[in-house]
C-alpha cells in the first residue's frame, strides 16, 4: 500500500520534468545568412535556431507544413506528403559556461544530409518544433516562404505624394510590378502555368512577412491595380505604402553597463516620439548575433520606456515614429499561383528584391535591370 503513492510521485515527477522544456530566441533567416528575411529559393536553405531550457536534451522534432497564400496550412496529403515534412534529427550544442537562461541551443538549416524533409513545392510554409515524448506538443512555430522563378519578373520603386494625406505622411513609395509569364500551358509540363490563374502579388517590407502589400486582382481597394490581367505580361501596382522611419538600433554588448543577470535599464533614459526626426541607416530589420561562446551568449531583460509629449489618442506606428522618403526599406515582391493540382493550392512562380531609392521626390529605381532618376514630379494617377 505504501509503494502506489510513492510509484505516483516518481511518475508525476517524471512528467513535470518534462513539460518544463521551453523554447526562447527562435531565429528564422534565408540561407545562413542572418541579414536575409525567410524567403529562399528551390535550392536554398531555410535556417532555423532557437534555445532550450531543460536539464537534458529534450526529444525534439520540426514538422513542415505549406500553406495558403494567407498562411493556412493545406490539408492535403498530396502538397504535405507525410515522409517529407518531419525531421529525424536535429543539431544541437550545449550552452556556453557562465550562461545562465538556457542550456541547449540549436542550430539547423533544411533541407540537409541528414533528414528527409524536402520543401516539394514552393510557396508559404509554417514550422513547429515539437516535444516527441510529449504528444507531439508545440513548443514553438514559425513562418518561410521558398521561391521559384518560372515568370520573369521586375519591380520598380518611386517616390511621389500621395495627395490624400498630409506632410509628412504623404511621402510614399509608388512599386510597380511587371510580371512576364509564358503564352500557353503545356499539360505535359510540371512546371508549365495558366498565365490567368496569377492574380496576386504581395509585396514585403523588409521582414515583414505576415503583413504583406497585397495587390489582388479581386480586391476592393483603390490603391491597388491590376493592368492587362488577360495578357500573359501583366502589370501590378500600388499607390500608397509608407516609407515609415529606420528602426531604432540599441547596442547592449557592453557588459559592464548592462551585466548579465541583471534588468537592463536604458542609460540614455525613455525612447520619444520621432514623427519629425529621421533615424540613422540600420539593418532592415535584421540582427545579427556574436559568436556562440562565453557570457555573451546569454540573454538580458530590458525594460523599454516611452515618453511622449501628450495624451496617447489613436497613435499608430507612423504618427510615432514618423515618415520619410530618406528611409531605405528592403522589398521583396512575391508572384502568386493557383495551382489547379491536388484541388488547388498557391505556389510562389516569381521573386524579385529591390530597395526604396531614398532621398526626395521624384526619385525612382528599377529592379533587376538599372536605376533611374527622374527629377521633376510625376503627378498621381485618378
Amino acid at each position: 500500500m505504501k509503494k502506489i503513492p510513492l510509484l505516483l510521485l516518481a511518475l508525476s515527477s517524471i512528467l513535470l520534468s518534462r513539460s518544463d522544456v521551453e523554447i526562447l530566441g527562435l531565429r528564422v533567416y534565408g540561407n545562413g545568412d542572418e541579414y536575409r528575411p525567410p524567403i529562399i529559393g528551390r535550392s536554398e536553405v531555410i535556417s532555423i535556431d532557437f534555445d532550450v531550457t531543460t536539464t537534458h536534451p529534450p526529444n525534439l522534432q520540426i514538422i513542415f507544413k505549406h500553406a495558403s497564400k494567407d498562411w493556412v496550412v493545406d490539408d492535403n496529403l498530396f502538397v504535405n506528403e507525410p515522409s517529407k515534412v518531419m525531421t529525424d534529427y536535429l543539431a544541437y550544442a550545449a550552452a556556453p559556461n557562465a550562461v545562465y537562461h538556457y542550456t541547449y541551443s540549436y542550430r539547423n538549416s533544411f533541407p540537409n544530409k541528414r533528414n528527409r524533409v524536402e520543401f516539394v513545392f514552393s510557396g508559404n510554409y509554417k514550422f513547429y518544433i515539437i516535444d516527441h515524448d510529449e504528444n507531439d506538443q508545440v513548443l514553438a512555430e514559425g513562418k518561410f516562404i521558398v521561391t521559384e522563378e518560372i515568370v520573369t519578373t521586375s519591380m520598380s520603386i518611386a517616390n511621389k505624394y500621395y495627395t490624400e494625406s498630409g506632410s509628412p505622411l504623404n511621402q510614399v513609395n509608388f512599386i510597380t510590378v511587371n510580371v512576364g509569364a509564358p503564352n500557353e500551358y503545356n499539360v505535359n509540363e510540371p512546371n508549365s502555368i495558366y498565365h490567368s490563374d496569377i492574380k496576386t502579388v504581395d509585396i514585403i517590407q523588409n521582414w515583414r512577412i505576415t503583413l504583406p502589400y497585397r495587390i489582388d486582382l479581386d480586391d476592393r481597394s483603390p490603391e491597388t491595380f491590376v493592368d492587362d490581367f488577360m495578357k500573359p505580361n501583366k502589370k501590378f501596382w500600388i499607390r500608397n505604402v509608407p516609407t515609415a522611419n529606420e528602426y531604432r538600433r540599441l547596442n547592449l554588448s557592453n557588459a559592464t553597463t548592462y551585466p548579465n543577470h541583471k534588468l537592463a535599464t536604458l542609460i540614455d533614459g525613455p525612447d520619444l516620439s520621432r514623427f519629425q526626426w529621421q533615424g540613422k541607416p540600420d539593418a532592415n530589420g535584421a540582427s545579427k548575433l556574436k559568436p556562440f561562446v562565453g557570457a555573451n551568449s546569454d540573454y538580458i531583460e530590458v525594460e523599454l520606456r516611452l515618453r511622449l509629449a501628450g495624451r496617447i489618442i489613436n497613435h499608430d506606428w507612423l504618427t510615432l515614429e514618423g515618415n520619410d522618403w530618406r528611409t531605405v526599406n528592403r522589398y521583396t515582391a512575391l508572384i502568386y499561383y493557383r495551382d489547379r493540382r491536388y484541388g488547388g493550392f498557391d505556389r510562389v512562380v516569381g521573386v524579385v528584391r529591390g530597395r526604396s531609392p531614398g532621398g526626395d521626390e521624384g526619385k525612382s529605381i528599377t529592379f533587376p535591370e538599372q536605376t533611374i532618376v527622374n527629377p521633376r514630379p510625376i503627378p498621381m494617377p485618378r
